[in-house]
């Protein structure tokens, strides 16, 4: 108890109902060495392809926007820097995920949606998102899907997902929808 509150109980004859109880020095924690682990399915840069879809968990799936980073040597203690570099790769991964994801939005939106519902603050935010994951994959030497590419993606309903049944047209009858919309401008 601080100086304070006893001081405090003090004025008003007031005696403490818990005797000061000193605490032991606390031991400082050490985390357990971090272990690099094998390569994750999608890790391979050189055949990873942009939008590849992932379960994360049973029935809840992601476009992959960069491939799963990597450990240099699996199986070996990870060094703090190793670690670090490790991490910052997982954070742009899951970063350049939820640009890709709004960008997707948009350009589903776009294709569904009549050019009433768009001003030039969508377009803007849509256009640097798309700009920031071209630079990310340029510095990659990742390819850029195109922009019909994107709107496939963008359509297409998630896999083993109900999606696009009842109201909502399906990923192909989307497809077809644009198609037919692009021939009559």
């Amino acid at each position: 108890m601080s100086d304070f509150f006893k001081n405090i109980l003090a004025e008003h004859e007031i005696e403490p109902l818990v005797p000061e109880i000193e605490s032991a020095p606390a031991e400082e924690f050490v985390p357990p060495p971090r272990v690099q682990t094998p390569h994750k399915e999608n890790s391979d840069p050189t055949t990873f392809k942009v939008g590849t879809w992932e379960e994360q968990r049973p029935g809840k799936w992601i476009r992959l926007a960069l491939p799963h980073p990597r450990w240099p040597e699996p199986n070996a203690i990870a060094t703090e820097e190793i670690a670090r570099v490790y991490d910052a790769e997982w954070s742009l991964a899951l970063e350049a995920e939820i640009v890709m994801r709004q960008y997707l939005f948009y350009v589903k939106f776009r294709a569904l949606h009549s050019a009433d519902y768009f001003n030039d603050i969508s377009h803007g935010l849509a256009a640097e998102r798309v700009a920031w994951l071209k630079g990310v994959w340029s510095s990659r030497g990742i390819r850029c899907p195109e922009p019909d590419e994107f709107k496939k993606m963008a359509l297409e309903s998630e896999p083993g997902s109900g999606r696009g049944k009842g109201k909502w047209p399906t990923g192909e009858q989307a497809v077809s929808l644009v198609s037919a919309s692009l021939e009559g401008s």
